[in-house]
């Protein structure tokens, strides 16, 4: 994952959170108060500064009484221009062995 990828993936989290954090209209301070931890923590992590740990996303999920995956936004790489010479490869290969190969290269960006 790149630099940009992360700020962008731990942004759209920390939106997440705030979001979940409302619809069970809780504060900053009484979310920090059940998970030990300070109200400016929990504004970092809102604001896509402070990277949770994946112990307080699950405390999290148990706060607000939701699944841990839906913590998780939907989130799509910004991938790197891809080599034409590569890319020409892929168009030759099977469309459908083409699509396996893809999602493996953007799991690993």
């Amino acid at each position: 994952m790149t630099d940009e990828n992360k700020k962008r993936f731990y942004s759209q989290l920390g939106k997440t959170i705030s979001i979940k954090r409302n619809e069970v209209q809780l504060s900053q301070a009484q979310v920090a108060e059940r998970v030990s931890m300070s109200r400016a923590s929990i504004v970092n992590i809102e604001k896509g500064r402070q990277y949770p740990p994946a112990h307080l996303l699950w405390s999290l999920s148990k706060v607000f009484n939701i699944e841990l995956e839906d913590l998780f936004p939907e989130f799509d790489l910004i991938t790197e221009k891809i080599n034409p010479n590569f890319e020409k490869l892929l168009k030759s290969i099977n469309p459908e062995k083409s699509e396996i190969i893809n999602s493996f290269l953007q799991k690993r960006a």
